[in-house]
């Protein structure tokens, strides 16, 4: 079975890594080894009891019609403090320890430490039993992150009694899987140690030997059960749509193939047991060897939907006060890289992030063809002395109210760090987008046509459109939505400039909540006749290319007050004018709509949503454009409440070490003059809304040649 190295941590993800590196060497006698031994014991029991733990939070939780989210916290999972006292026996284990202490074997195994626990776990390590309470809290952290990771919530509740008793299936299995492996992999290594005492006391220790050790070929009775029991398997308790409703489907592992349901979830299973594998292998790793930072990643965004067109991913943008332009997909499998520097952080909780220099959307700016290894300087052999830009992404298509736009987003910088253990990131980005006019309202942005396989360096398509129509190029990213095709860093944008040099965007995402308020009434971004209504986002009065929501984001780079609408449309809290601008929260404190303001479209065309996104009033302006719709763009027979934000704009990443999602708030600026129509569209200046889901692989080095795998592994090993 293939292990799964996708591990997502926001802008750059790792699993668990140690401070250390592995060239330390263990004493090995008979006391050392089974101190090691009750300490891996003590693992495995904390482990189990917590898987336990949140499985019976999950049944009970979904029986009661909730979506099982909130089970992943110790008041949900342990209410009766039995993982506690799991972690206390593990701590008090280190007593029977014999004959330890300074100058003994007790040296070494602190000494893969470097004297502190690495995140997910927290506090020093200084002595064994500091080291045992460190294993317990990484035990029960790792297992909870990995149980959340496969089940995350419910999209859909009350779940029915059949995906009620799924979940059952999967978590009983899922605590099999894990007891057994640790279980085995303790007695491995417990024989290995017990031999090597035998020929040399003391002996050398030869490093961790035990992954994916199945003497009896338990462990892999437990995988077979665990994967057996989904769509397809021999002996399958829970069906295509069980899984749906459970949320499981999730994931850029099937996305390619999310047409194919049942397929994809079969997929998903194999990599999920992946991630439960690796889990299982590093706590068995955890006591016995320490490791070292990974030092790259590669990063690979995830949009996409299931076979109900039900969002599986946390990916989203909603951009423009008008609400047009809100719920829109974005094109996923897109990949980049990012370097790791973890080396002011010796448990692994900050690492600074930097573009890599293999990122692939580094390209020359005189020809967006040919990739460069300088981000954002001069690149003397690569770009003849040109700058190496760096792409966020191939050109993102958009299309709303008919006013197709293809995007060219140029970083200028990146800052930030990334929490290897928990998942928590910070990234400040500087951003450029060039917006160009689209090519028609369902293909904005040149396509890539007939490319195999993505992403793999090799230019197996064509460019459909642009300056570019008909010159080979590779997929970069594919968008699901009808018509918008695959893009490709080879394919550049072909409609007019609409933005001169650009927007230009300072960009925060994070793994936790942001919060963009309308503000007061009397400057901040005030808005309506007479400036007397409440709105978020405007431009500084002294220069319209710097967007804000407050004065303080003028006043300080010398820009003024925020009160002007600059180059954009007359600015609003929203577009519900038939309703005295109220927004009626969804219910979920996060979107909103319009109470009457609705909007038309043609019912042939649509998002992966589901939602469609041609405009029209009569079926005379679906007829119209027939010829971008392969000849039908149905008749104009839906309509749907306009959506709004609401005065308080929420986003709310999700830090995980196997999908995380990063978000954030931002302000956009109104376009010049070329821009007019995009900007009466969406509504610019307005507020911007952004989630992402990542996947990320990381790696021990850089050239990206040696894996950095699963849960708990480590690149020591």
């Amino acid at each position: 079975m293939r292990r799964s190295g996708y591990l997502t941590l926001g802008v750059t993800a790792v699993a668990l890594m140690f401070a250390t590196s592995a060239s330390a060497v263990l004493t090995i006698d008979k006391d050392s080894a089974k101190c090691r031994a009750g300490f891996q014991k003590g693992m495995g029991k904390v482990a189990a009891t917590v898987q336990k733990g949140v499985g019976g939070c999950f049944k009970n939780d979904l029986k009661a019609g909730g979506d099982g989210s909130g089970c992943y916290v110790p008041a949900a999972y342990d209410p009766k403090s039995k993982a506690v006292k799991a972690k206390t026996k593990l701590t008090g284990s280190a007593a029977k320890c014999k004959n330890a202490g300074p100058g003994t074997y007790e040296d070494d195994m602190l000494a893969l430490y470097g004297g502190v626990c690495p995140s997910p776990g927290s506090g020093a390590v200084t002595t064994l039993a500091e080291l045992a309470t460190c294993l317990g809290d990484l035990a029960e952290k790792q297992t909870v992150n990995t149980l959340r990771d496969i089940f995350r919530s419910v999209p859909v509740t009350p779940a029915s009694k059949d995906a009620q008793k799924c979940s059952g299936t999967l978590f009983k299995g899922v605590g099999k899987l894990v007891a057994t492996a640790l279980k085995d992999s303790g007695k491995c290594q417990a024989t290995i140690e017990k031999g090597l005492a035998k020929v040399t006391s003391p002996g050398n220790y030869p490093g961790y030997g035990c992954f994916g050790s199945d003497a009896k070929g338990k462990v892999a009775g437990a995988q077979t059960k665990l994967t057996d029991a989904l769509p397809g398997g021999a002996k399958a308790k829970c069906t295509t749509a069980d899984l749906e409703a459970l949320g499981v489907a999730g994931g850029a592992e099937f996305a390619s193939t999310i047409g194919d349901s049942g397929a994809a979830l079969a997929a998903l299973g194999q990599v999920r047991a992946g991630h439960v594998r690796s889990l299982y292998e590093g706590l068995g790793q955890q006591g016995w060897e320490g490791g070292q930072c990974p030092v790259s990643a590669q990063i690979r965004l995830v949009s996409a939907f299931n076979a109900a067109a039900q969002r599986v991913s946390g990916t989203n943008l909603d951009t423009g006060f008008k609400g047009v332009s809100h719920g829109v997909d974005l094109p996923g499998q897109f990949l980049s890289h990012v370097s790791l520097d973890c080396s002011g952080s010796p448990d692994c909780s900050a690492c600074a992030i930097a573009i890599d220099p293999q990122f692939e959307g580094n390209r020359c700016s005189n020809d967006n063809t040919i990739r460069c290894d300088e981000p954002f300087v001069a690149d003397a052999d690569d770009c003849a002395g040109n700058i190496c830009e760096v792409r966020f992404g191939p050109p993102l298509a958009l299309s709303s109210a008919n006013t197709p736009v293809c995007i060219d987003n140029v970083l200028s910088s990146v800052a930030g760090t990334a929490n290897a253990g928990t998942g928590e990131s910070a990234t400040t980005v500087g951003n450029t987008s060039n917006i160009f006019s689209g090519l028609t309202n369902t293909h904005p942005c040149s396509s890539c046509d007939g490319d195999p396989t993505a992403n793999d360096g090799v230019r197996g398509g064509t460019c459909n459109g642009g300056p570019d129509n008909g010159n080979p190029c590779d997929v970069n990213a594919i968008s699901l939505s009808d018509g918008f095709g695959s893009t490709s860093y080879d394919c550049s944008p072909g409609g007019s400039n609409l933005s001169g040099t650009g927007l230009k965007l300072t960009l925060t995402f994070d793994t936790g909540t942001s919060v963009l308020s309308d503000t007061a009434t009397t400057g901040d971004a005030a808005c309506g006749p007479g400036n007397v209504l409440d709105c978020q986002c405007a431009t500084c009065s002294l220069d319209s290319t710097v967007p804000c929501n407050v004065d303080a984001d003028c006043s300080g780079v010398g820009a003024g007050v925020c009160d002007s609408n600059g180059t954009g449309v007359a600015r609003l809290p929203n577009d519900c004018d038939t309703d005295a601008f109220v927004c009626n929260d969804d219910g979920d404190g996060l979107t909103g709509h319009c109470p009457t303001k609705t909007s038309s479209f043609c019912d042939a065309i649509t998002h992966a949503s589901g939602d469609p996104y041609l405009a029209c009033a009569t079926n005379a302006d679906c007829a119209i454009i027939d010829p971008e719709c392969g000849g039908d763009c149905g008749d104009c027979t839906i309509t749907t409440a306009r959506p709004c934000f609401l005065p308080d704009i929420v986003v709310s990443g999700n830090p995980s070490q196997q999908q995380t999602t990063v978000a954030g708030n931002f302000c956009i600026p109104g376009l010049g003059a070329a821009g007019s129509s995009v900007n009466t569209a969406a509504g610019l200046a307005g507020p911007g809304r952004l989630a992402t889901d990542f996947e990320i692989m990381a790696f021990c080095d850089s050239p990206a040649t040696k894996q950095f795998v699963g849960n708990g592994g480590n690149c020591g090993r």
